[in-house]
């Protein structure tokens, strides 16, 4: 074939040359007279001439026929050729589209029918997985999901939708993708399928957060701790931060927060930011005395890109507030006891007036020596939590710990304050384990610590309510629970509960006589004991008290039961 298209074009101008030599000789005739072609031209020579004019005009008519189809196949090459280089163009556009982009294509009801390699990896599901469901799977409130109706309503609508969405891989981790989704129709106009193209984000987000962060976190004076909730491994600390610990940002991302301080009791920190984990309070505050200074920490529970759970800690440098409280408290101090030895003195006698020694007392006189007496207890109460206090954080105050039996000691705060429950119409409970709960302590101070819980738990329960004490095993701790059924606290309340001085408006309206220094004193002990103060409450329904005590070596390792036993 291709001979004969290389020898046709020749054949056809040869015979081309003979058609227009005899169209010239026609042309000449023509003007001849008939005496000049009789002369000049030989016998049916016109004959002839004619039948060749009639074979050169079929020659013609041959070889445009012939041009014609050799023309023909050379477009069809030529377009066989752009075929097959579109193909080769639209197969390496497709190569190089699944090379570097996450593909997948979904029926009109986002059905899954195919997904590429990018997909699979980028999601964690194999194909077998994700073909037949529905590609809501992909996001965190599946059909519900803002994105995913967005979407479907476009498409529904023959338009393209584009756009950021947040979606999750097999193993629940955040993906952000730039997403673009293109309808398909038949050539009825009927939508057929969904092809869509995504390009993974995540990295790029997650260094946009970090960037942004740093730069707001590194200028900061108070120190800022961000680590794994579960690990407790450092991804984050600033600058501030890497000062006091002495480290530079590598050797702080190897750290965990246990490395902050020598003396650093996980146990205690899990059981300080249990609430947080419970999501029953969303910030936990603590005082600690950290090697460089005392701090106050502030402590909540976030959620990061990957939804992985952090804690983020402030810490703060409350020195100079210390200073101060240390000499505000010395002048207290100093007041009272100058103020205690009179005191004393007035108290005295007027029980020896109440007692009638000195004679019998008309009624309104002894009305206003029971005020008297009643103001004068309250204020040498006063004098005395200043003076303990200032004892205790003078480091003042001997501390004997030995070996205690914690539900002994229960048994025994009961019996001493049975009297102050019975005035006010409240019953003791206790649910105490059958065996030995033992710890180490001061008996007289953690008696002090007790007192001060049941009687503020008395106080504020309503007349023939009843105020529980359960004692049990927290993974390798005793902790005292002191529940009441009073009128709860707000949760406002709690970032001012254990200061100096501090009283909370009770929710019911009613005030109750205190000093307002009874907590600060049961939190400063209770450090002196490895111990934490802590609280949940419900407004209208009661409150709950509690501490844990390391458990003594002593201790049973059993988990014990709980016997409930009514005190009267």
């Amino acid at each position: 074939m291709r001979d004969l298209k290389t020898i046709l074009p020749a054949i056809a101008l040869c015979l081309a040359a003979i058609a227009v030599t005899f169209a010239f000789l026609n042309f000449r005739i023509y003007w001849m007279t008939d005496a000049e072609i009789h002369r000049h031209l030989p016998a049916g020579f016109l004959t002839h001439q004619v039948l060749y004019s009639v074979g050169a005009s079929l020659c013609l008519i041959a070889i445009s026929y012939s041009l014609s189809r050799i023309r023909d196949e050379q477009y069809e090459d030529l377009k066989h050729a752009a075929n097959d280089r579109h193909a080769r163009e639209l197969d390496f556009h497709q190569k190089a589209i699944n090379t570097h982009t996450i593909v997948s294509v979904t029926s009109p009801d986002c059905i899954f029918l195919e997904v590429n390699d990018n997909f699979v990896d980028v999601f964690g599901y194999s194909s077998k997985e994700l073909i037949g469901k529905s590609q809501a799977m992909l996001y965190a409130h599946r059909h519900l999901d803002p994105a995913f109706q967005a979407i479907n309503e476009t498409v529904a609508e023959g338009r393209v939708w584009s756009g950021e969405e947040k979606m999750r891989s097999k193993s629940g981790e955040i993906v952000y993708v730039h997403t673009t989704v293109i309808p398909q129709h038949n050539e009825a106009g009927q939508h057929v399928r969904n092809v869509t193209m995504r390009t993974d984000v995540t990295a790029a987000r997650k260094a946009e957060a970090d960037h942004f962060l740093t730069m707001m976190l590194e200028e900061l004076q108070d120190e800022v701790y961000i680590y794994d909730a579960e690990t407790l491994k450092i991804t984050y600390v600033n600058r501030s931060a890497q000062a006091r610990c002495g480290w530079t940002p590598s050797e702080a991302r190897k750290s965990s927060i246990t490395d902050t301080a020598p003396n650093f009791d996980e146990r205690m920190f899990r059981a300080h930011v249990a609430p947080l984990i419970t999501e029953k309070v969303p910030v936990v505050t603590i005082e600690a005395m950290h090697p460089k200074g005392p701090v106050e920490i502030a402590t909540r529970l976030m959620t990061g890109l990957d939804d992985k759970k952090l804690f983020v800690s402030v810490l703060r440098d409350i020195s100079w507030r210390k200073q101060v409280e240390k000499a505000k408290m010395e002048s207290v101090s100093v007041v009272s006891h100058e103020l205690r030895t009179p005191l004393t003195s007035i108290k005295g006698s007027l029980r020896l007036l109440q007692s009638g020694v000195l004679g019998e007392l008309n009624p309104k006189v002894k009305s206003i020596i029971d005020i008297a007496s009643r103001n004068s207890d309250r204020l040498l109460m006063v004098v005395n939590d200043i003076l303990d206090l200032e004892k205790i954080q003078a480091n003042k105050m001997d501390f004997e710990m030995e070996p205690l039996d914690l539900c002994s000691l229960v048994t025994e705060a009961v019996e001493i304050n049975q009297g102050f429950a019975d005035e006010h119409g409240v019953t003791f409970h206790t649910m105490l384990p059958e065996e030995p709960a033992m710890i180490r302590g001061d008996a007289d101070r953690l008696m002090q610590v007790m007192t001060n819980l049941m009687s503020n738990a008395v106080k504020f329960s309503p007349t023939d309510g009843i105020v529980t004490l359960i004692v049990r095993q927290n993974a390798g701790y005793w902790r005292l629970s002191i529940r009441d059924k009073g009128p709860g606290i707000p949760e406002k309340a709690r970032s001012t509960l254990f200061k100096s001085f501090a009283q909370t408006t009770p929710i019911d309206g009613r005030k109750r006589e205190g000093t307002g220094l009874g907590l600060v004193i049961v939190k400063t002990i209770l450090k002196f004991h490895s111990s934490v103060i802590d609280f949940r409450s419900e407004v209208g329904v009661g409150t709950e008290f509690f501490f844990d005590v390391p458990a003594h070596v002593e201790s049973a390792a059993k988990r014990p039961r709980l016997a409930m036993v009514k005190e009267s």
